[in-house]
């Protein structure tokens, strides 16, 4: 954390101890991310892997195969698009539904998509050396499952040797159901044919058992009032990945980038299609045409994010032993008669390197030159001084240069330049919101990003509402953001334009403005350069002056280059690029000559401290009685800061540990096994049924719930056991010192006595509880990932009851 003080000088004997303490407040709400807006600010690098492209930069549109009909089990993806996730990442995505009449990963093989979803026969594929990537799982577990009727008898699948059983048209489709059956050496008759939602010809004798999802089928056999069994191969030793998110080799190799941004996006659209079904849901009725119920898609809605376990895996984990165990259960049974590298089917793009692809690398060699040159004056960002260039932006372009191979061609008079459109330069320094460049460049993405504040005179009270400069004259740059953001605001106020931060905050010194609103970047510099001490930073607005490169539309493959190059930056070189033009130091020699003209004043300046010598001695007396208020205060800090670090790690409803204070303690202890091998166990509780209680009962008898059986599950807790809630009505314990054995005994205990709990409105809880051991030589997600799975058994199999793994 790097924390630079603001240049201002005055007598502290005449602050009061509300001034000292405004200012302690001043400085931790304008701290962000360990930076705090100063005189002269560090601002935060721009992730610009991750940064958002500024409007007129062109999308590159890329194109995504479904892997069945637009449905919830494509949630995300819409999601994605609707609310702007991929065009945030400059991607322009058009989603298309399977073609029943296609092999849908074949497709994307062949590139006539950029983008599919797959189940785990991925790994199948990639056992024939196909050229494709794994790159995210969104489903944990595969909703794909076998039907059969009650009346049937058929319970297992042992039941079904020699029966008829419905099929798809293609393995690919059903692989996992197909895995089942082999590796319990069962021999079937497969009726292929289209499967599309038809459960009913189990009820025309046509099939004793008919594939399905979880999410779907069910439903329609409820809503029929038809009892019905499911056979789910995870029952059976079969739990595979559901739908992962994949693309082909040349996707990854040349645009790796591109396919991080996708993933980005995608993850982001399912974490916000799982908390906004019914949204989700509306958008699939009148944008996608389904015609299914509401009702439905709130089943398949719900059945899925059972699969999708996002309260207890995050989105998009990826286990690799996991993938190994599958491939290994593919070669045992016979589906797979050779080992792979799995890490060489997973998408892992390499960081912080710049790569090119060959049409990049050819336009390179062809135009070697670049002409470039500042449009405008905005310091310490980009400006010229002395007819040469310099700041932030010409360092960017320096380093580019010399990553690239790239010669700039440097235009020293901008204007001249603008004004013939025939020669305008390839690449331009400028901030995007000072310039309407959209018609001749696109802005490539974000290199340097810095909080638009609020500057005054130091004497000014910290400003954290605007609105504190009501019926004042607030002084801006001329086509700014900050020139945007303040004819937005409906106060009273008025506006001076100005040309240059330096002119703004000459008209705050000279009392012409009260304020300016720029870049903490510009304002810092200014201040030292200028020496205007009397001024400093007060506010800030919340808003951000972003600079980018501008890159000339006649040049597709620069604007490809540039991007590419700033996403290949560390966060060391970012540091390298801009701490020089972020802190400027000052040094000045005093000559004889100025001290000798220094002796009268310094005299003058004596003779008043002896004269106020015995006002000094009243306002010393005052001061201390400051500072006692001050260690008072202090005193009391300490006291909050202590509740609100307890705050930090405990859940607000249940009052145990939540999943932040859990997530670091699980990293400790694995850590502590490292070393010690000491045993380390886990539990992952879920309160059964537990939608129902808020569903009939409401959310604040759904809370008492939660409450008292998280004191029931607490005390039978060990002092050494760690019990967290770790999402919904979800709770975890981290048994410390603690085998298999000994971790199933207290499982078996705090289940077995939930159902006597008292709770509102005379309900019974019941618990299902899944147990695992750490193993050596695993990582922390495989250790929490077989807790998950054995719970997701406990709860496929009846629930109440515990199933350790």
């Amino acid at each position: 954390m790097r924390v630079l003080c603001l240049g201002v000088f005055c007598n502290p004997l005449k602050i009061s101890i509300k001034l000292m303490l405004l200012s302690l407040l001043v400085l931790g709400l304008l701290a962000t991310n360990g930076r705090v807006f100063a005189a002269d600010p560090v601002t935060n690098t721009t992730e610009t892997s991750q940064s958002k492209p500024v409007k007129g930069a062109p999308l590159e549109t890329v194109s995504l195969r479904l892997k069945w009909f637009h449905q919830f089990q494509f949630a995300g993806y819409y999601a994605a698009l609707a609310k702007g996730f991929y065009r945030d990442e400059g991607l322009n995505v058009v989603i298309q539904q399977r073609d029943i009449q296609q092999n849908n990963i074949q497709e994307v093989l062949d590139g006539k998509f950029e983008y599919g979803i797959a189940d785990s026969v991925l790994l199948l594929y990639q056992a024939q050396n196909a050229h494709l990537k794994i790159v995210a799982p969104i489903f944990q577990h595969s909703p794909q499952v076998f039907m059969t009727l009650k009346s049937s008898g058929i319970e297992t699948p042992y039941q079904l040797e020699h029966a008829e059983v419905a099929f798809y048209q293609k393995d690919t489709d059903g692989f996992p159901l197909l895995a089942m059956f082999k590796s319990l050496n069962i021999k079937i008759n497969l009726q292929r044919m289209v499967i599309k939602a038809d459960p009913e010809m189990l009820l025309r004798n046509e099939a004793q058992a008919y594939p399905c999802y979880l999410s779907n089928e069910p439903f329609v056999m409820q809503q029929k009032g038809v009892e019905y069994n499911i056979i789910n191969p995870m029952n059976y030793g079969i739990d595979f990945y559901g739908d992962m998110l994949f693309t082909n080799g040349t996707e990854a190799k040349e645009h790796p980038q591109r396919v991080e941004a996708f993933k980005r996006a995608s993850l982001k659209g399912w974490e916000y299609a799982l908390s906004h079904k019914p949204e989700i849901i509306h958008l699939l009725q009148t944008e996608y045409g389904s015609t299914k119920s509401y009702e439905h898609l709130m089943h398949e809605a719900n059945a899925l994010e059972e699969v999708i376990r996002a309260n207890s895996i995050p989105l998009g984990t990826l286990d690799k032993g996991r993938l190994e165990f599958i491939s290994g259960l593919f070669q045992k049974y016979g589906l797979s008669d050779k080992p792979f590298n799995i890490e060489a089917g997973i998408f892992e793009p390499e960081k912080n390197v710049l790569t090119l692809n060959s049409a990049e690398l050819l336009w390179l060699k062809q135009f070697p030159e670049v002409s470039t040159t500042v449009l405008g004056h905005f310091a310490p960002i980009a400006s010229i001084e002395k007819g040469m260039p310099q700041g932030i932006g010409v360092s960017y372009a320096r380093s580019l240069e010399h990553a690239t191979g790239l010669k700039l061609l440097w235009q020293k008079s901008a204007t001249a330049i603008f004004s013939d459109t025939q020669k305008l330069p390839d690449l331009v320094m400028a901030s995007n919101s000072h310039f309407d460049l959209n018609d001749q460049y696109h802005f490539s993405k974000p290199y340097f990003e810095s909080p638009l504040v609020i500057a005054t005179q130091n004497n000014e009270p910290y400003i954290n509402d605007i609105q504190q400069l009501k019926n004042q004259i607030i002084a801006v740059i001329q086509g700014s953001n900050a020139e945007s953001f303040l004819a937005k605001q409906r106060f009273p106020h008025q506006i001076l334009v100005v040309q240059t931060t330096e002119e703004g905050l000459q008209a705050i010194a000279t009392g012409k403005a009260k304020a300016l609103i720029d870049a903490a970047a510009s304002i810092g510099h200014a201040i030292k350069k200028l020496g205007l001490n009397q001024l400093q930073i007060s506010g800030d607005t919340q808003q951000k002056e972003i600079y980018q490169f501008a890159v000339n539309k006649n040049n597709p493959q620069l604007l490809s280059v540039v991007n590419k190059f700033i996403n290949s930056l560390t966060e060391a070189d970012h540091q390298r690029l801009q701490t020089p033009w972020l802190k400027v130091e000052y040094y000045q020699k005093i000559s004889g000559e100025l001290l000798a003209k220094m002796g009268i004043p310094l005299a003058i300046i004596l003779i008043l401290i002896l004269r106020y010598n015995r006002k000094l001695q009243t306002l010393n007396a005052e001061l201390n009685r400051s500072v006692s208020e001050l260690n008072d205060t202090q005193k009391a800090l300490q006291e909050t800061n202590e509740k609100l670090s307890k705050l930090s790690i405990t859940d607000a409803l249940t009052q145990v540990y939540n999943r932040t204070y859990i997530d670091q303690r699980l990293t400790e202890e694995f850590a502590l096994y490292q070393r010690h091998q000491q045993p380390l166990s886990l539990l992952m509780i879920d309160l059964d049924f537990f939608k129902s209680v808020n569903d009939i009962f409401g959310h604040l008898a759904g809370d008492q719930v939660l409450i008292k059986m998280a004191e029931w599950c607490q005390s039978q807790c060990r002092t050494d056991d760690l019990f967290a809630r770790w999402g919904g009505e979800e709770f975890m314990v981290l048994c410390r010192n603690s085998d298999l054995a000994s971790a199933e005994a207290l499982a078996n205990r705090i289940c077995k006595g939930a159902t006597h709990v008292a709770l509102p409105h005379h309900l019974q809880q019941s618990l299902s509880i899944g147990v695992t051991q750490i193993q050596p030589q695993e990582n922390i997600e495989t250790f929490i990932s077989r807790a998950d799975q054995a719970l997701y058994l406990a709860k496929n199999q009846g629930r109440n009851q515990v199933i350790s793994l």
